[in-house]
């Protein structure tokens, strides 16, 4: 029987690191929003949003998109869009959220988790919409959008693996990824998280940050931060869906990917 939410700590296994670093709005080269196509993904029930087009990443002071939806991309403190650098494994250091798209040309922003829970679990027909699996060796978790078409030559299988290492449902070359990937279908990488200096679990999970904080999204104190959480065989949520937190005291410390989003106005 799955549990309701999953707790899990990490140990710290390096010595840390603080890196100030000075952020602004920078332009990227790989902008393209993976939904430029025309596809989009409900987040509540009036509104939408496109995906950047593969994790935020941050090289040589300058924020970016990875090359490629499968490529791990970057680990962030939670909020830490002001000072993507920062290593430190003091809660205390990561008490006010800077969203990352605020410094990235191109409208981004990252999602709540009521949007998170909403896109995986309430939109219409959501069960069918997302799955695990392989994408040129990389494991993941696959988002397909609202108004999807399975493209000609591709095969998608909704759900889950056996349990969490199985990442079997779902395997795609590049070359078929290609063709899912211009029908709108987002990737997001199992890269594990950062803790101080040490990147750790790398294709065991994925750990994707939220703007929220857990009890009271208003508060910025002494809440845990809330992120999405999948393995295998889960995104969390009761069985299958959930937003998972940590309950230790360095959690906002940890680094964990960041997929940022586009608002659709219609």
């Amino acid at each position: 029987m799955k549990r309701p939410y999953i707790i899990f700590s990490l140990i710290v296994v390096s010595v840390v690191a603080i890196f100030a670093t000075s952020c602004k709005k920078e332009d990227n080269e790989n902008d393209t929003p993976i939904t430029a196509n025309g596809a989009f993904f409900s987040v509540s029930e009036n509104s939408k949003v496109c995906f950047a087009p593969s994790n935020l990443t941050f090289t040589d002071a300058n924020y970016s998109f990875a090359l490629y939806q499968y490529n791990d991309g970057g680990y962030f403190g939670w909020g830490t869009g002001n000072n993507p650098g920062l290593t430190s494994t003091n809660e205390n250091d990561y008490q006010h959220f800077y969203d990352w798209g605020y410094y990235i040309e191109g409208g981004y922003r990252t999602l709540t988790a009521d949007e998170w829970m909403f896109l995986l679990y309430y939109r219409n027909n959501s069960l069918t919409k997302i799955g695990t699996g392989c994408v040129n060796g990389k494991p993941g978790l696959i988002i397909l959008p609202d108004n999807w078409t399975l493209p000609d030559g591709c095969i998608f299988n909704d759900g889950f693996g056996a349990d969490e290492n199985d990442w079997s449902k779902n395997t795609y070359s590049i070359a078929q990824w290609q063709r899912m990937e211009s029908a709108g279908a987002v990737f997001l990488s199992a890269a594990g998280c950062r803790i101080g200096t040490s990147v750790n679990d790398v294709d065991q999970y994925g750990a994707y940050w939220t703007s929220s904080v857990y009890f009271d999204t208003t508060a910025q104190t002494g809440y845990p931060a809330q992120y999405l959480l999948f393995r295998g065989d889960y995104v969390g949520w009761g069985a299958h869906y959930a937003y998972d937190w940590d309950q230790s005291s360095n959690d906002r410390a940890y680094g964990r990917s960041v997929r940022l989003a586009r608002d659709i106005v219609d």
